[in-house]
């Protein structure tokens, strides 16, 4: 595969056809993940539950029962969005990559191009021009493109996600310290009060 003649003289390839044999070549995601399940890890999945990454309007109302069950589907939501954000971070640094090889091949024949091939000599913005808007690179670009708002979206979704959990989880710590405190309460130097000394206390 030369690296001189016209834009068409790159291959014969067209654009879809010339990503797709990028692409796989050597899809890294995949990889990765066929290798990282052939040691016995197993990815999280969905809670089992329907657990979305909702959460209930005041999670102050929900019963000890039910925080911690909010807390558990909670956990395991985070785990499956870290593992499918790490998917779309390597396939959009795969994408980028590939946007950046097609682009430097077609800036390597712009630079063999003969004055009468090009028409006269090409300015760097001519040949940045020509770049941009060739096919391949087109192709590539939205390839690029589309991981990375996947990417940023993911992202997005584990940050709330993450906060949501340390939100159920502060409320369990704050409940259990409440209880912590009545107990406290109802004691006199650690040791528990008798009927008498509890009403005598409380005005009784």
């Amino acid at each position: 595969m030369s690296n001189h003649g016209s834009l068409g003289r790159i291959d014969l390839q067209s654009a879809v056809e010339f990503n797709e044999q990028i692409s796989n070549s050597f899809n890294p995601s995949h990889f990765a993940i066929q290798n990282v399940a052939a040691i016995g890890i197993k990815f999280p999945g969905l809670p089992t539950s329907g657990y979305q990454g909702e959460m209930p309007p005041n999670i102050t109302s929900l019963n000890d029962e039910a925080l911690g069950v909010l807390l558990a589907d909670s956990s395991q939501y985070v785990g499956y969005i870290e593992v499918e954000l790490a998917k779309a971070e390597v396939e959009m640094n795969a994408a980028q990559a590939a946007l950046d090889y097609v682009s430097a091949r077609i800036r390597l024949t712009l630079r063999g191009l003969s004055k009468e091939e090009t028409g006269g000599r090409l300015s760097e913005k001519d040949k940045t021009d020509m770049v941009i808007t060739e096919p391949r690179v087109v192709e590539a670009q939205k390839k690029a493109d589309y991981w990375t708002a996947v990417y940023r979206i993911l992202r997005a979704i584990r940050d709330r996600s993450q906060r949501d959990w340390e939100s159920i989880s502060r409320r369990i710590t704050q409940r259990g310290q409440d209880i912590q405190r009545q107990v406290r309460q109802g004691s006199v130097a650690g040791a528990p009060m008798t009927p008498p000394q509890w009403r005598k206390r409380n005005g009784g």
